[in-house]
């Protein structure tokens, strides 16, 4: 459940036209690209925070949420880089830490609020 809530996070920001300012190609711990990841992570804790049975989307339980939290570890550039055998490089992130990423799905979830996602600094939400 935690890919699909991440993959909801990319499509609000495509509705918001943010998604385009993540670049790939210009990496680093404070990068766009990374900023963009862990919104979407945020989105996406958002969007578990109101999943609703009453709204056709299932409510997560306890456990999807603690696998959701360890998914999200999962896939932090550091985790990833010491996986494939190399040393942990900040300056080659565009995913953000396994703890950035598990906080920022949080943020989304325990705030329920979109201002709570502002990773970008665009202070678009009223709390």
């Amino acid at each position: 459940m935690y890919i699909e809530a991440h993959e909801f996070g990319h499509h609000i920001q495509n509705l918001e036209d943010t998604l385009g300012l993540s670049d790939y190609r210009n990496p680093g711990a404070d990068s766009n690209a990374v900023k963009i990841e862990l919104q979407a992570d945020c989105y996406g804790g958002l969007w578990a925070h109101y999943a609703d049975d009453s709204r056709s989307i299932e409510a997560f339980s306890e456990e999807q949420l603690n696998q959701a939290i360890e998914t999200a570890g999962a896939v932090g550039d550091d985790n990833i880089q010491r996986r494939s055998g190399g040393e942990v490089n900040p300056e080659g992130f565009t995913r953000g830490t396994s703890q950035e990423r598990k906080e920022a799905f949080l943020r989304g979830y325990e705030s329920g609020t979109m201002a709570s996602c502002d990773t970008l600094g665009r202070n678009a939400y009223q709390s």
